[in-house]
């Protein structure tokens, strides 16, 4: 009967029952029951755990795949396998890389293993320009209605910011639409020959028979029908806030084709209590309210007076 035996226990029995045949005393018996321990004590041997040190594989071990049968040539592994050098053992099957359940990965929630992604608990900032498209950003994540802040490519490349909604800053005031901003807005004097001036959505202010014009550049303004507000000091000098006299402001000429793309006009006259244009006026102001090119009339009222 066949015996399981170290590689030891073999070598000693074989040196021990298969000595020199000088005498004839070797008989079919103890090589065959050598032989039988050898392949009784082969698989114990193999995995007896000493094959770390002195009788470990060192070539390549290549297992192939029979061409009759296509479940030959596998690796059987009923525990697991220990990468000795990286001191971990694996006990589970590598199931694939369609097999890989992102969630059951290990590290996933130490540190910031995911650099290239934007946490959204804000525990890092952006490093470069991020792109939104034509999607929007907002509290619910609703890309059906496009509320709250997105943006587009405006004119000459510049970047326009949609706002769709209700601006809320922290003292609790609201702002819900651009209309509630000036248009357009200047300044000039006219105390000396040239008119100097200075302004927003402005072309040019010009001055013809004591009186002025405003040209505000292409676009500000929809349509002839915006609100203007006036000031002067009716005076060419101002030496200090006091400085003025009693006069009235008119503005009521308006030029223009009355459409989005025209320039529109402006008149501008100062006119003294004794019927007198002022046409050196020192401090001169007017600001624009209106609806701009292209504006929706969604939140203007509209009414009728009998």
């Amino acid at each position: 009967m066949a015996n399981n035996k170290s590689k030891a226990d073999l070598l000693s029995s074989i040196a021990a029952d298969l000595a020199d045949n000088n005498a004839g005393l070797i008989s079919a018996e103890d090589v065959r029951s050598n032989m039988e321990d050898i392949a009784q004590s082969i698989n114990g041997i193999v995995a007896s755990g000493s094959t770390a040190t002195t009788d470990a594989f060192v070539n390549n071990v290549k297992i192939k795949k029979s061409t009759s049968d296509g479940n030959t040539g596998i690796l059987i592994v009923g525990s697991g396998i220990t990468f000795e050098d990286k001191g971990c053992t694996q006990t589970d099957c590598y199931p694939g890389e369609a097999g890989l359940t992102h969630n059951n990965l290990g590290g996933l929630t130490a540190g910031d293993p995911h650099t290239q992604y934007l946490p959204v608990a804000g525990t890092r900032k952006m490093e470069g320009n991020l792109g939104t498209d034509s999607y929007f950003i907002n509290s619910s994540g609703n890309t059906v209605n496009q509320k709250g802040i997105g943006f587009r490519a405006g004119h000459a490349g510049e970047e326009e910011i949609l706002v769709s909604g209700t601006m809320v800053f922290s003292d609790n005031s609201k702002v819900n639409t651009g209309l509630q901003a000036a248009r357009a807005w200047a300044t000039f004097d006219a105390s000396v020959g040239v008119v100097s001036w200075s302004g927003y959505n402005v072309t040019a202010v010009s001055k013809s028979a004591s009186k002025f014009s405003i040209t505000f550049d292409s676009g500000v303004l929809n349509d002839n029908n915006y609100l203007a507000f006036g000031y002067s000091n009716g005076r060419s000098t101002a030496d200090n806030n006091a400085d003025f006299d009693r006069c009235f402001v008119g503005m009521t000429a308006r030029g223009g084709a009355g459409t989005a793309a025209s320039q529109h006009t402006l008149s501008f006259a100062v006119l003294t209590e004794s019927g007198v244009y002022a046409a050196n006026s020192k401090q001169n102001h007017v600001v624009v309210f209106g609806l701009g090119s292209g504006v929706s009339t969604n939140n203007i009222n509209t009414g009728t007076i009998s």
